[in-house]
């Protein structure tokens, strides 16, 4: 039977490249570890990030719903008219945002999109809005109907008239129109 030649330096370097082999195992572990960590704190930190951005959106949008609240009951008549449905689609537009104004008993008196002004306003399926009416309270909520079937974040604030007593609600949505639906 023939005999195999080993070569000493080949025994030699067999443990080195098993040590090798070992400490690269060990390094892509690591590093795996690390990698993932640091996916799971960039996505927390993701969220954590977007929460205080939404919040913001929502405080920004109650202040804007308040300075549209005070000035509709300063300068303008508090019924459907062409004045106040002028106003409301000038904000619109200058605002990118969806802005209703309503009655007490929850009628549009003026809207982003004129054809639903006269109508009953149907889009808070919570309530949101009577119970706004009612108390006193903002709320955000969600509008979903045929033209948002995904919905769209809204904020209602009540509407007072100059003597402080409650005649309706003003809502306006939390993010630009067009970002939102698209």
């Amino acid at each position: 039977m023939p005999r195999r030649v080993t070569n000493p330096q080949h025994n030699k370097q067999t443990p080195f490249i098993v040590l090798l082999l070992l400490v690269l195992a060990l390094l892509v572990v690591v590093l795996g570890s690390q990698y993932y960590s640091l996916k799971r704190i960039s996505r927390s930190k993701i969220n954590e990030l977007t929460a205080v951005a939404s919040t913001q959106a929502t405080r920004d949008t109650i202040e804007q719903a308040q300075i549209i609240s005070t000035t509709l009951t300063r300068f303008f008549s508090l019924s459907a008219n062409a004045e106040l449905q002028s106003y409301i689609f000038l904000l619109h537009e200058q605002l990118d945002k969806d802005i209703t104004v309503l009655n007490g008993s929850k009628i549009i008196l003026a809207d982003s999109t004129p054809k639903s002004v006269g109508t009953l306003y149907i889009g808070d399926k919570r309530e949101d809005i009577s119970q706004t009416i009612s108390d006193g309270i903002a709320r955000t909520f969600v509008e979903k109907n045929n033209d948002l079937p995904d919905g769209l974040s809204q904020v209602v604030l009540p509407l007072r008239d100059t003597t402080g007593n409650i005649v309706g609600a003003v809502i306006v949505s939390s993010h630009h129109i067009h970002s939102s639906l698209k």
